[in-house]
């Protein structure tokens, strides 16, 4: 016979009830709890449920029920469930696709960005997950798919949808290839995670809500060097802003978050085109940012062109901040908390370079 959870619940509690009240009766008595529990719960069984009920202490008794029920059914009876469910096999897929676009010319080849930035960090986070997860019969796998610049992104991504049709996306790409992703038929009830692009417009007026961010914004980043700023008092600032992709919006990022900080931006000014000071930078460089007074100096500069040769070359010693310099970031190499270390460690051993 099956008895409704919610009815059997009642029960106990009326049961713990009465047990408390004729516990508190007997405590002379030398009698046990247990045969002080089957008592009762036979003298349950000839009560009407109406009046087993009655008495304020006895509602209250209901409520101790509840809670012990609740004890009662994750140790009784979810257990033989998650048992079984977990005795089942579980394959969790991913589907990871990298818009790969070339990298534009810089003055510098001191800062050479990794070609498979995001991927083998993918690739390691499915090993790590398999490891652990297969105490629970957990299997997951990540399928790659690498669209280059040039190729038809929607021919590709079309393509990529239809064959790996029920697996949650890794998406390392630009924000409008990101939304063209988010937007598409066959991506409107996947959960995509975005892991390539810090477009902070992608968390206000172009939030999906089928995408998740792993990556920090730039209102994020540009927000906690403020507060840095503000900290050491450098409330005065002259911002320098590159002409390469994304640099615009970094600099308008800083612009809001000083007006939001209150600092102070003394000079505004935009990297020449073609400025090549790589054999004069000692010269050059303090004549650039050759300003009446600043505290710090921030450089927006995503593609690390021209920043390096700025620090130590400004009119006034002062610190570099934002691209170059005291740069804020999400995550960084000196960490070793959380089990940092180890994966750094991991991360080394599977692709010969350290992390980030």
């Amino acid at each position: 016979m099956t008895i409704p959870f919610w009815f059997s619940i009642g029960w106990l509690g009326v049961a713990v009830s009465r047990i408390e009240i004729n516990f508190q009766k007997r405590a002379y008595m030398k009698i046990s709890v247990g045969n002080l529990v089957k008592a009762e719960l036979a003298s349950l069984g000839k009560m009407p449920f109406g009046k087993a009920l009655s008495g304020s202490k006895r509602c209250s008794g209901i409520m101790c029920g509840l809670l012990l029920g609740f004890f009662v059914m994750a140790s009784g009876f979810v257990a033989p469930f998650a048992s079984s469910a977990q005795a089942k096999e579980l394959k969790i897929p991913f589907l990871y696709i990298e818009f790969r676009q070339e990298r534009p010319a810089t003055l510098s080849n001191l800062v050479a960005p990794p070609e498979d930035d995001g991927l083998q960090g993918t690739r390691l986070g499915i090993i790590d997950n398999n490891t652990t997860g297969k105490f629970l019969k957990h299997e997951y796998s990540a399928d790659e798919v690498i669209i280059n610049d040039g190729e038809d992104f929607k021919a590709k991504l079309d393509e990529a949808l239809a064959t790996y049709d029920n697996a949650f996306v890794i998406a390392n790409m630009p924000a409008d290839k990101l939304l063209m992703l988010a937007d598409h038929p066959a991506a409107k009830d996947r959960l995509i995670f975005n892991a390539g692009t810090q477009d902070t417009a992608l968390r206000e007026s172009k939030c999906r809500a089928n995408v998740l961010h792993t990556m920090v914004s730039r209102r994020m980043l540009t927000d906690g060097l403020s507060q840095f700023l503000v900290k050491k008092r450098w409330t005065k600032m002259l911002l320098i802003e590159g002409n390469n992709r994304g640099d615009a919006k970094l600099a308008e990022s800083m612009r809001q978050s000083a007006k939001k900080f209150r600092l102070k931006i003394v000079e505004d000014k935009k990297w020449p085109v073609g400025g090549d000071i790589r054999r004069n930078a000692a010269a050059e460089v303090p004549a650039f940012t050759q300003e009446s007074d600043y505290d710090v100096v921030f450089i927006a500069d995503e593609v690390k062109d021209f920043g390096q040769y700025v620090i130590y070359h400004t009119w006034l010693p002062r610190p570099v901040v934002g691209s170059h310099g005291v740069e804020p970031v999400a995550w960084h190499r000196v960490v070793e908390q959380w089990g940092a270390a180890q994966l750094q460690s991991r991360f080394a051993k599977l692709t010969s370079r350290a992390m980030g």
